[in-house]
């Protein structure tokens, strides 16, 4: 009796009740308390990331809707994953469990309806609505709605997750389909290994600043350093100083009964970047085929030689609504030997009004810089906006025209770091963050998510004049002062 009262009251009990073969495992345990909270409407928004073959879709996909249903009769699954043969699989578990004597047992108020006994959709005896729908990726539950949607694994491969159009598709799907399918107060659980640093989850987890908000349990196969942790959460936005979930000792497996960690270094020597997603939880770009990280060089502001004439140029975002677009400003100045110095670097999502904001402020801190705005969609409107202010009349500003695409832009500059003449500016220990976003995207560039950074270095090189190809140099501009507008009036 005890048994089968914990076996109702706790996810991990009742899994050990139902299925004899199942295995407690610390991180099965820690995901099960998460899925419990989720079903109580603690967790609304909750994302697990989890190595290949450690569980997570038997404890996720079918044990825990299973359990749900016993627990409320009146909720509503919807299973989600890459191909829709996939879902229908755990649908047919999940009822299969519920069909068992030792589940009667457990839950005698739980029964399914004998009037539809399909795998992609069925209900529950005395309820009208689908208590499971399966949809594969890109399907439609047209006319269904859902309390609690599982996303599990909505990449099936290596291709798909390294097609920037698929990655859309997927986003697109999710939001535009699946998303308005929702009941109020409903729960969704994105469970997957990553693939790529713009995959699902990555996508979700940069729309925090907008839309909703996600406990992330991210589950490494092998556990890492604290340093590890905040430089990748350095590199993505995420909160730093976040232990190991479990508690483990850097080097720890995760499951140290099934896979050992001298098994997993075996299958991270196959292929390093793939292990640093799908095992590890921390998707990185492949090797950009223009910059090489041992070109980025740093030097303190105190090595700078003298005379040097600044020049500043922002890159400004289409619009904020553009997930992989970000606003980004350097200052670059060009040495008597041809090295490109590199500093005071910043980049983000803005509204215009900030990025407005943004670029006074520099013109103000940085009054003998020029300063140069992309002459594209409301960059062109902003300079006559900033020239017309009197406290910005003794400060340069120009619009700059780009006709080149971005690999062409960025050429002269990725011809100047393999001479190892492109060097970032340290001036403070706080530059240390922004010049590792940067190096981290110029490496990644062009396969990376974002180029944005790329974009300011090659624009500031286009103004300082000295990039190899001219088609890449901006368009004469004439420098307008508030004075000389008015002198000429």
């Amino acid at each position: 009796m005890l048994r089968r009262r914990w076996a109702r009251r706790n996810l991990i009990d009742f899994a050990a009740y139902i299925d004899p073969t199942f295995i407690r495992a610390p991180h099965l345990e820690l995901i099960a308390r998460y899925l419990e909270a989720a079903q109580r409407r603690e967790e609304k928004r909750l994302i697990i990331e989890a190595p290949p073959r450690h569980g997570k879709s038997k404890i996720v996909s079918e044990i825990f809707p299973a359990w749900a249903l016993g627990v409320d009769p009146g909720e509503q699954f919807m299973l989600v994953s890459h191909t829709a043969s996939l879902p229908e699989t755990f649908s047919r578990n999940v009822r299969n469990l519920i069909a068992t004597e030792a589940y009667r047992r457990l839950f005698n108020n739980t029964h399914l309806s004998d009037d539809n006994a399909t795998v992609q959709r069925w209900t529950l005896a005395d309820h009208t609505r689908p208590a499971m729908l399966t949809v594969g990726v890109g399907g439609s539950p047209t006319g269904h709605g859902a309390k609690i949607l599982v996303v599990d694994d909505p990449i099936g491969s290596a291709e798909e997750a390294e097609s920037e159009l698929q990655r859309r598709n997927h986003y697109q799907w999710y939001t535009e389909t699946i998303y308005p399918r929702l009941e109020p107060d409903a729960v969704i659980i994105i469970m997957m290994q990553r693939w790529h640093e713009d995959d699902l989850t990555g996508r979700l987890l940069q729309d925090q600043a907008r839309a909703d908000k996600w406990k992330l349990v991210s589950l490494p196969a092998i556990a890492e350093t604290q340093q590890e942790r905040d430089e990748y959460a350095k590199r993505v936005g995420l909160p730093l100083g976040q232990p190991d979930p479990l508690g483990r000792t850097p080097g720890e497996a995760l499951w140290e009964a099934r896979y050992s960690a001298q098994d997993l270094r075996a299958i991270e020597a196959v292929s390093k970047r793939s292990f640093a997603a799908k095992y590890q939880q921390k998707p990185r770009p492949a090797e950009g085929a223009k910059f090489k990280r041992a070109w980025l060089r740093t030097i303190e502001a105190s090595e700078l030689p003298q005379g040097l004439v600044w020049k500043r140029y922002y890159d400004l975002a289409h619009s904020l609504r553009e997930q992989a677009s970000n606003t980004a400003t350097i200052a670059g100045a060009m040495g008597p030997d041809g090295t490109l110095y590199l500093r005071r670097g910043r980049a983000g999502k803005m509204e215009s009004p900030d990025e407005r904001k943004m670029i006074k402020e520099f013109m103000l801190n940085e009054p003998e810089t020029e300063h140069g705005i992309e002459n594209k969609v409301h960059g062109g409107p902003m300079v006559q906006e900033l020239i017309r202010e009197k406290e910005l009349a003794h400060v340069a500003l120009k619009p700059v025209n780009i006709h080149a695409d971005k690999i062409v832009r960025s050429t002269p500059v990725v011809d100047r770091a393999e001479m190892g003449k492109v060097k970032f500016v340290r001036e403070s220990v706080n530059d240390d963050i922004w010049i590792d976003e940067w190096v981290n995207e110029m490496c990644a560039f062009p396969y990376g998510s974002f180029d944005d950074r790329v974009d300011a270095v090659s624009g500031v090189n286009n103004m300082i004049g000295q990039g190899d190809d001219k088609k890449t140099r901006a368009a004469p501009a004439t420098v307008v002062t508030v004075e000389q507008m008015m002198g000429s009036s």
